[in-house]
């Protein structure tokens, strides 16, 4: 069993240190009925194993959290960034951008 490291927006342009088969889990505010969404940009030294949407309770228009779960490919480090916005805007667009070093050990 994996032992899971977990942040939230208070992360924002920190570091984060993942020893051998930890995972990390982000987790950020999101209403997806106003179209925006975070969306995670390409990492070749990270994968994102999963990405999920639990609303915070189930009245229309409520919003709740976005939970992307990754683990480390390599030892190293990399950059996670993360923007929010519409799928069909450009990433200049963004309302919200996270971002977040990770060191693999």
């Amino acid at each position: 069993m994996s032992i899971t490291i977990e942040v939230n927006e208070q992360a924002n342009g920190k570091t984060v240190a993942l020893s051998g088969g930890q995972v990390l889990v982000v987790r950020l505010p999101e209403n997806p009925t106003t179209g925006y969404r975070w969306v995670a940009e390409s990492n070749d030294a990270m994968k994102l194993e999963a990405d999920e949407y639990f609303p915070n309770n189930t009245g229309i228009g409520a919003g709740g959290t976005r939970q992307l779960r990754w683990s480390a490919l390599a030892p190293g480090q990399s950059q996670i960034i993360l923007k929010q916005k519409r799928s069909w805007e450009t990433t200049g667009t963004a309302i919200g951008h996270f971002s977040l070093v990770v060191i693999s050990k």
